[in-house]
């Protein structure tokens, strides 16, 4: 029986245990993986944090009070650093899943290319186990009218026991492939559905990131409309305060 033969169910199992490392060969270590998802949630939180309390700042301050301005533009630099370390974090999920993905069809390719070799085994077997218990049954056949072939007969008996095992050997053996090969297929399966449902994740995202850049813009735009309506300037500038002794009245002719 081939060396070759290794159940498919084991290699699975081999497999799924080193998954962690598939990775690697794409660059993305499980640990850089946990540190890129542990910087994205920070600075989610930061960003949450403050787009929460943002109303309440600007509710107190005049249009063309510079703080406004700026508060508008911490939140919106917060939110771009989130869109940034959560694009890095879907980027190297990405490439670990298609890493993954590759390595399960390679392994797939592989098992199912020894398959035939599984099934000629035992179809081996099989036809080995039928011609000893054929020889068997004609030797049987003949003990009554030559008693001296009791021997003969108890030594085919035991290569006809040989056989059965090695025949239930190969059945179980070939079932097995079988289960192993049903089991990396649907691995396959999994692996390509994350790896589509990331893809559909960074485009939802890539969306989303620009339409809180452009909520941002027109949050300032409309804190300069305010300004200029009540006949300031920039808020970003503050309010110019006259020099002393620079208004006073007419100088007399």
């Amino acid at each position: 029986m081939s060396a070759r033969l290794l159940p498919t169910v084991c290699l699975v199992s081999i497999y799924l245990v080193g998954g962690a490392s598939i990775g690697s060969a794409q660059n993305v270590t499980p640990e850089a993986l946990a540190a890129a998802q542990a910087t994205a949630e920070k600075t989610e939180k930061d960003w949450f944090a403050q787009a929460q309390r943002l109303d309440a700042k600007l509710a107190p301050l005049l249009p063309c009070d510079a703080t406004a301005k700026k508060a508008i533009q911490d939140v919106s630099h917060a939110s771009d650093v989130r869109v940034t370390a959560l694009m890095n974090y879907l980027r190297m999920a990405s490439a670990q899943a298609a890493g993954q993905t590759q390595a399960a069809r390679r392994l797939l390719a592989t098992e199912e290319s020894q398959a035939p070799e599984a099934a000629d085994e035992r179809t081996d077997a099989a036809l080995e186990r039928s011609a000893i218990e054929a020889q068997n049954a004609n030797l049987a056949a003949s003990f009554n009218a030559r008693p001296g072939l009791a021997d003969a007969r108890n030594a085919l008996g035991e290569i006809n026991d040989i056989a059965a095992r090695r025949t239930t050997f190969a059945d179980q053996e070939a079932s097995g492939r079988d289960r192993g090969l049903a089991a990396l297929r649907d691995l396959v399966t999994a692996y390509q559905n994350r790896e589509a449902a990331l893809k559909q994740e960074t485009d939802a995202f890539q969306a989303e990131s620009t339409r809180w850049s452009t909520y941002y813009s027109v949050r300032l735009s409309r804190a300069q409309a305010e300004c200029t309506a009540v006949g300031g300037g920039s808020p970003s500038a503050p309010a110019r305060t006259p020099a002393k002794g620079a208004v006073k009245g007419k100088k007399k002719q």
